[in-house]
């Protein structure tokens, strides 16, 4: 059996998780997986989510306008 059109749910964040992850991604938006390990544990959300939330911030940071535009 494939699993084509088998969507896994949203993850929803907590203030608090999305607070520490932005504030840890303001010192360093590459995490190694020893602090991604040490996060999610702290956050108690998977490392996946850890991964997937600093892939998709380092995107949003990327796609920002710069100081003279696009």
């Amino acid at each position: 059996m494939d699993k084509v059109g088998k969507k896994r749910p949203r993850f929803s964040y907590t203030r608090q998780q999305l607070k520490e992850l932005e504030e840890h991604f303001l010192v360093n938006p590459y995490l190694t997986k020893s602090p991604m390990a040490q996060l999610s544990v702290k956050l108690n959300i998977p490392e996946s989510q850890v991964k997937i939330w600093f892939q998709n911030r380092r995107m949003r940071e990327k796609k920002k306008p710069g100081i003279f535009g696009r």
